[in-house]
């Protein structure tokens, strides 16, 4: 029963629900410059290097191609995540937006797979702790070190020049 609740867990930390919809919304350079950033319908960019992504939000009521969007966000795989920002002011510049009027742009760099295999290492510890406390795993006799000691196998020295000696290998005080 534990080992049924440890692997739910483990597999929970490994593949965590999304909030995302199942159906992502992917758009090409072409839609977004044509029919988002030129009609002046984006509220925001974000950029994720990590994954060569871009999330697009767009204002609330925005129209793309004559209808009215039934989503407000969109992606875009991009290639070179360096040069994006600069290719996004010049597109802007092509299309008359002043700078200080661009859109937003925002770099989010997710830390969140750090985190998770944080978890799952540690949840893999504590998995294999409990195994070796239950007996479901036996250690090995290499590693069962401090359990095998006893008495040595071999004669002990005896120090000659200490009195009080009493059988072999023994010294009484």
């Amino acid at each position: 029963m534990m080992t049924a609740y440890i692997v739910i867990t483990l597999m929970s930390l490994l593949f965590p629900t999304s909030n995302q919809p199942d159906v992502l919304r992917y758009v090409s350079w072409n839609e977004f410059y044509h029919h988002m950033l030129a009609k002046g319908e984006v509220e925001e960019v974000i950029v994720r290097p990590e994954l060569d992504l871009v999330t697009i939000y767009l204002h609330d009521n925005a129209i793309i191609k004559g209808r009215k969007a039934e989503h407000k966000t969109f992606h875009m795989n991009i290639v070179d995540v360096e040069h994006f920002e600069e290719k996004l002011r010049m597109a802007e510049k092509s299309l008359g937006i002043q700078a200080d009027a661009g859109i937003p742009l925002v770099y989010e760099r997710n830390q969140e797979s750090t985190w998770l295999l944080l978890a799952s290492l540690i949840a893999v510890a504590l998995m294999i702790l409990l195994m070796f406390r239950s007996g479901t795993i036996k250690t090995p006799q290499a590693m069962d070190f401090f359990t095998q000691m006893s008495r040595a196998r071999f004669p002990t020295i005896v120090d000659p020049f200490r009195t009080g000696v009493v059988g072999k290998g023994t010294f009484r005080f």
